[in-house]
Formats: C-alpha cells, structure tokens, sequence
C-alpha cells in the first residue's frame, strides 16, 4: 500500500522545467501543495511546519482543503508531524471534518460492498472507480480521500439490467428519462446516476469514463482482460490494472479540466505505489486514444505540483506538446481561483480543443458539446417522446442564452 511506502525517506525529485504556478501564489494554496508532498513523501516535513508558522488565514485554508478534496491530507500531514505548529481549537475543527468524513467512507464502503454482492449474483460484472476502492488501492486507508458518491463501471450491455437492480433496492433514477432519452444516454453520456435518499446515497453508473462528445474511448475489450483484484474491507474486488486507471485518471482529471489537488494526488499516489508502472503501454494507449496530450499533462502537474517521482524517459518529454499558452493559463487560473475573463463555455471548449491531439479531434469536442442535447435541455424543455428531435435546436439556443456573454 502507497500508506506504508511512504514511511520512508523523501524522494529527490528533480524539479519540472517549467512550473505551471507563478512565484506569487497565496500561502494557504502553499500550505496545501506541501502537506500533499509531506504525506507522499516528496518534501520534508520541517517545509510545512515554515509555512504554517507564517501565519495563513485558517478559515481560508480549511475552506481552500475542502474545494480542493485534500482535507483528509492535510489533516494527516500537520496531525502527525507538527500539530503544534496551528491553533489547537482550529486543529479540533479539521480533526472533527476529518472523523465525520471517515464515518461517512465507511458507510458508503459497506453499501458499495452491497452492490457489488447483488449484481455478482445477477451475472453483471462490476468494477468499483474511484470512492473506496479507489482510496484503498492508492492510499491504503478509507478515511484519507473525500468521495461524495460511488460510481461502479458495468458493461453497456449490462446497464439497463444494473438499473432494474438499483431500483429493486430502494435506488431512483435522478432523471427520469423516455426510452428515445435513455438511448441517448448510452450513446452520449458515460453515467447514469441514481439516488437513494433514506441512505443519502448517490450511485453513478459508468459504461465508459467520458461522454462521446469528447471523443475518447479507452479500449474496453482490453480494459476487462486486464482486471485484477484488490481487498477493500477484507473483501476482494475487481480493480483496473495500474495503466488503465492512470488513464482513467487523466481522463476523469481532464473532465474536471485538471482544476483540483485531490485528482492530481491521485495521480501522483498511482505513479508513487507503482514503481513498476508500464509506461509503454501507457503512453501506446494513449497515443491510440488520442490523448497523449492529456496524458502528459497530467503526470506533468503530477511533477511540478507534487513532485511526483517520475521516469527520466517519460519525465523528458512531460511536457512535449502542451506548451499552449491558453491551456497553463487555464489550468493555472483554475487551480488558484483566479476570475475568469471569458465565459465558463468559451474556456471549457477552448481547453477541450487545445487538450486534443489532432485538430480534428478538438474539432470534434467543441461541434458536439454545442449540438448535441443534454439531460438540462430535458429538465428546461420538457417534450413528448416524439418530438425528440427538436432538442437538437433546442440545446445550443440554450447554451447561447446561457453562457453566449458572461458568465
């Protein structure tokens, strides 16, 4: 477990080319890039004990950990190595954040538990992503990740059996959708999402990691003959083999446009607890997929930001490819919350253009993101099942008024 590897030494990792974080960023933001280092074992432990001495704005900082996902760490991180180095009654408080978010890991793990025992015994193969078993296989401890939902990966031809299963046990679609909509779900989408609201429970169900609008299909045959096990609360559970998930990572992290610490840690604890890592096959895949952009990317903010130990091979050509001035800035204004100076829209097309490898591809992203109809343009429009065929005027009309001059 990465839990136990990292107990050792910290790693002398040299430092990326180029960092995508200016020299002035905010200390809470400092604070934060620390402690994830200290629990990785990439930075000595004396570094945040400085950075906490320079007196940041607690509120600040604990606010700033929970956006970014990483309470748990910094946590753990200032807990066991200098908790005398913060106000104890601000210590109580993110002790307390801490406890209620390991209860609530272990009620969503049990329940994942479940699932997973009802559709075995109805023949649909699962794989838990991240959420518990996610936070098991990489950091070896339940409590150290924030998860708000499970999210469980089926086959598609298995989903709809999936859904009657969910529903049998008290779980309701989110949307309730037409069968003409629901098809339009599996063809777009990548989840369907059911909740539970006597157990405060959301369930997403996955038959691929990102909608077809952006034109990344990891290769699902190969993805299953390569599933492994893993044991989650003495439990053996299916897991992707350590190459698929770091390419579901970087996919799911690029669908959040690589703007938060807790998918870049996840990143960065994969690479740490897999020293034996295929890269070749990593990097042949992506390249397949059309993703090597992304890919790089990724273990690039992996490097700079949590100075991540990675292969001088791969580590070389990091940052090969996504010199694109717009994609730092982004990527960096993100990160630090910095106002935006264009529609939310306008720069999420322009990151999934620039994020591609070809042209045509980016091209791809921005033409179906604006045409294709979506679960909103359902709730907004209401229509009979017939007329179905109206949302595809429906949606980028909408998105105009939406997005088309400000935020």
């Amino acid at each position: 477990m990465l839990l136990d590897r990292l107990r050792g030494n910290p790693i002398d990792t040299p430092q990326a080319p180029r960092s995508i974080l200016p020299d002035n960023i905010p200390l809470e933001f400092q604070i934060l890039l620390s402690a994830c280092r200290v629990f990785l074992g990439t930075e000595e432990p004396s570094c945040l004990e400085a950075k906490l001495a320079q007196g940041p704005d607690w509120d600040r900082l604990l606010r700033l950990a929970n956006r970014h996902g990483v309470m748990p760490l910094l946590y753990r991180s200032i807990n066991q190595n200098c908790p005398q180095a913060v106000p104890q009654e601000w210590l109580r408080r993110l002790m307390l954040q801490y406890m209620q978010n390991a209860a609530r890991n272990m009620k969503m793990t049990k329940e994942l538990l479940r699932i997973l025992d009802l559709f075995e015994e109805n023949g649909i193969a699962a794989i838990p992503f991240k959420g518990p078993a996610l936070t098991q296989q990489i950091y070896g401890d339940i409590s150290l990740r924030t998860f708000s939902d499970l999210d469980i990966i089926v086959k598609r031809e298995h989903v709809l059996r999936a859904k009657d299963i969910l529903v049998s046990i008290g779980y309701g679609p989110e949307l309730k959708l037409t069968s003409d909509q629901e098809k339009a779900v599996l063809n777009y989408d990548c989840e369907y999402q059911f909740n539970q609201d006597e157990r405060n429970v959301r369930i997403d169900l996955h038959w691929r990691f990102n909608k077809s609008c952006h034109y990344i299909e990891l290769d699902f045959p190969g993805f299953w003959s390569r599933i492994r096990k893993i044991t989650l609360n003495k439990r053996d559970v299916f897991a992707p083999s350590p190459e698929d998930l770091l390419l579901a990572l970087c996919i799911h992290n690029a669908r959040h446009h690589c703007n938060n610490l807790k998918l870049i840690g996840d990143i960065a604890g994969l690479i740490h607890l897999h020293v034996d890592m295929d890269w070749n096959l990593v990097l042949s895949h992506a390249k397949k997929m059309g993703i090597e952009r992304i890919v790089r990317l990724n273990v690039w903010l992996a490097e700079d930001l949590l100075e991540t130990k990675i292969p001088e091979s791969v580590s070389k050509n990091a940052q090969k490819g996504i010199d694109s001035g717009f994609l730092n800035s982004y990527v960096r204004k993100e990160l630090l919350l910095i106002s935006p100076d264009s529609p939310r829209l306008v720069r999420e097309m322009l990151f999934w253009f620039q994020a591609r490898d070809s042209f045509l591809d980016g091209l791809n992203c921005i033409m179906h993101q604006a045409f294709e109809p979506n679960a909103a343009d359902w709730l907004k429009f209401p229509l009979p099942e017939y007329m179905y065929p109206f949302y595809y005027l429906i949606h980028p009309v909408r998105l105009f008024y939406l997005h088309g001059v400000k935020e």
